[in-house]
């Protein structure tokens, strides 16, 4: 079978967003674990 550029194409357009996608709810979640998670902590072991 002989592979054209599409298949590449789709694989792109598919795949990159999907890891952009990841990478920002990553640090969405990052950002929200340290609003709400650091605020408790902070106060208690002060």
């Amino acid at each position: 079978m002989h592979f054209g550029n599409n298949e590449y194409l789709y694989f792109f357009l598919i795949i990159i967003p999907l890891i952009a996608f990841l990478m920002w709810s990553y640090k969405k979640k990052e950002q929200l674990i340290k609003v709400f998670l650091g605020k408790p902590l902070t106060s208690r072991l002060l």
